[in-house]
């Protein structure tokens, strides 16, 4: 008789024989007693985990000649029939070789016959995903209505790609991977009929490579059985299945503790000599990190996989290294694996991070350095010490440091708090008198005198077309949802109102146009208050009063730029001449002209110069830009 592999000759019968999917296991067996048999199933999971074996097991259940049966006798025909994969009433598909709609055509004639011997004809369609979209749909009314006789089971590893129109006519089986303890259990039952003596490592060892796939775990037992015979030992089945020895893992760690990069060398070459691939060596030393990571934590062994010899020599390894240290051992082999699948050289990659490893410094913890930091001489604080202290004042700085950074802003600045007086800032930060300079600080430079905080301000600037006319339809106080109604305002103040604090840099109103020039420079300040754009190039100009055939005012701009962006623009001037006609006596009718200064190369206005040199419309050109973009000057 010929060979029969382990992973037929030990295929599960019956439903108690399945491992590790006993929740689907339950689930068949209880439909089945309640004669709750549905007309299509769809099995879907990884690959070796009994989804063509539990379709065979539900098929034999079906048509057993005691059944329907949760258990089949494997003794009548029927059952005898579909072990072997002759029977006549239950075919087998390949999804992958069967997949267009002539086939699915044939197949939708072929349910409409009885089945031969058995009670239902079962059609077992593997790799279902691998039919092509026309076929999918071809087979949408036979699978939502078939025969009475007909069940349909489909498997696949790949549900994603059966269309949401099958999923909704069938019931669904997910398969879990199988664990390392089931399929070690499951190896240990076959060696134990089968009379091998195997080691629990080593069986171990086939169960964590089968990666949650007990066909894999039996082909590579087949293997390491072909090579070892009756004596399975951990030593044949790392030679066979490429498993690192564990000397050259705790070799390894201990070189890394030692920041010792010719070892970490030496254990790579030493894999590759012994025939291990590198990644296969990277993954063992990831389960080597993480059986010790998980030892330290009190993991017992048997969750591990590990024997108790084993589990007391990874607690002996490298005592020193914290567990950060092995956590972040463990990423940079994940990292290295990762860059593994796209490296050109994949030494160099591997040789490369693990000389990365050995040189990194071992993890501190925040107490430890804290720890060092008292123990380095500093002495102890008190707990008094310990306590928050408030902030120290800020002091001013220091000019001299100022001026390495920006020497010639601070040399105007300089130069005039040389000659003017301090003052502290006023409240609109645009305001200055002539001969002074406004120095912001964190503290005032001076408290201010009582009558300059009850200076009267002036009223706002007036429009030049005068006030409107009030709306009877809308009184005063239609925007303030907190304002009494008209009828109830009260007409005089209240006596707990504040009197609102003026402003002293306002001009009195209807002072004679002959002296406006004196008092230009506060006429600026209070006009860029209102207008900062247009009042920003008027920093560079000067007022002067004609006594000709027709006396008026003349704003002469002392530079091009500033001539060209207001003295040039209607709009400007008008918005100008209402001003100063707010300011001078009969100002309507007193002339106001503008011209540019001949010498428009000269420096600025004495009185202007400390500003002159920090105008911003100098100093950052592109606000001249912007000034133009708003005003509609530059499309």
């Amino acid at each position: 008789m010929a060979y029969l592999a382990m992973a037929r000759k030990w295929r599960p019968k019956n439903f108690e024989d399945m491992v590790g999917q006993d929740h689907i296991a339950q689930t068949i067996r209880n439909a089945i007693e309640g004669k709750r048999i549905s007309h299509a199933y769809l099995f879907t999971g990884t690959r070796g985990v009994g989804k063509t074996t539990s379709a065979r097991i539900l098929a034999k259940a079906l048509n057993c000649k005691q059944g329907p049966t949760p258990i089949p006798c494997d003794a009548c025909e029927n059952c005898k029939a579909v072990n072997a994969g002759s029977s006549l009433d239950v075919l087998e598909i390949d999804g992958a070789s069967n997949n267009s709609v002539d086939d699915i055509r044939e197949l939708r004639e072929n349910v409409n016959y009885a089945p031969m011997n058995g009670s239902y004809k079962i059609y077992v369609i593997d790799e279902v995903h691998m039919l092509t979209k026309n076929a999918f749909n071809a087979l949408l009314k036979t699978l939502e209505e078939p025969p009475p006789h007909v069940v349909f089971i489909f498997a696949t590893t790949e549900v994603n790609k059966v269309p949401h129109t099958i999923l909704s006519r069938v019931q669904r089986f997910d398969f879990k991977r199988i664990s390392e303890q089931h399929i070690r259990e499951r190896l240990e039952y076959i060696c134990a009929r089968e009379g091998i003596k195997a080691e629990r490592e080593a069986l171990e060892a086939v169960a964590r490579k089968g990666d949650g796939s007990m066909r894999d775990a039996l082909s590579l037992f087949d293997q390491v059985y072909a090579y070892a015979g009756a004596d399975f030992t951990l030593e044949a089945a790392r030679k066979v299945l490429g498993l690192p020895r564990e000397s050259l893992c705790d070799g390894l760690i201990r070189a890394l503790v030692q920041h010792d990069q010719k070892t970490c060398f030496a254990s790579l070459q030493d894999a590759l000599n012994e025939g291990i691939e590198i990644q296969d060596f990277l993954i063992a030393f990831g389960e080597y990190l993480r059986n010790m990571l998980f030892s330290r934590q009190g993991v017992s062994p048997v969750a591990l996989g590990l024997s108790e010899a084993r589990y007391a020599e990874l607690a002996a390894v490298a005592p020193e290294l914290r567990d950060g240290d092995i956590i972040r051992f463990a990423k940079l082999i994940s990292d290295i694996l990762v860059s593994l699948k796209s490296a050109a050289h994949p030494r160099l990659a591997a040789e490369l991070g693990l000389a990365r490893m050995a040189a990194l410094d071992r993890v501190v913890t925040l107490s430890q350095v804290l720890g060092a930091g008292g123990a380095s001489g500093g002495p102890a604080q008190s707990p008094a010490a310990a306590e928050p202290q408030p902030a120290p004042t800020r002091a001013a700085p220091d000019l001299a440091e100022v001026k390495k950074k920006s020497p010639e802003p601070v040399a105007a600045v300089a130069s005039a708090r040389e000659t003017a007086p301090l003052r502290a800032p006023a409240a609109d930060p645009t305001a200055f008198e002539p001969g002074h300079v406004v120095v912001a600080t964190l503290a005032p430079v001076r408290d201010l005198a009582p009558a300059e905080l009850d200076e009267p301000m002036a009223p706002p600037i007036e429009s030049e077309y005068g006030d409107p006319e009030p709306d009877p339809d809308y009184p005063a106080n239609a925007d303030d949802p907190d304002a009494p109604p008209s009828h109830m305002a009260p007409t005089q103040p209240a006596a707990h109102a504040p009197r609102p604090q003026e402003d002293p840099i306002t001009v009195p109103l209807q002072a004679s146009p002959a002296a406006l020039p004196d008092l230009w420079p506060r006429l600026v300040a209070e006009f860029s208050a209102a207008r900062p754009l247009v009042g920003s190039n008027l920093l560079r100009s000067r007022l002067v009063w004609e006594n000709g055939e027709t006396p008026g005012l003349r704003v002469v701009f002392l530079e091009r730029s500033a001539w060209s962006l207001v003295g040039e623009d209607t709009d400007s001037r008008k918005t100008i001449q209402a001003f100063l006609a707010t300011k001078a006596e009969g100002g309507r009718e007193t002339p106001v002209r503008f011209s540019l200064d001949p010498d428009a190369a000269a420096s600025p206005a004495p009185a202007m110069a400390a500003y002159a040199e920090n105008d911003p419309m100098k100093r950052e050109p592109i606000i001249g830009f912007i000034q133009e973009l708003f005003e509609g000057r530059l499309l």
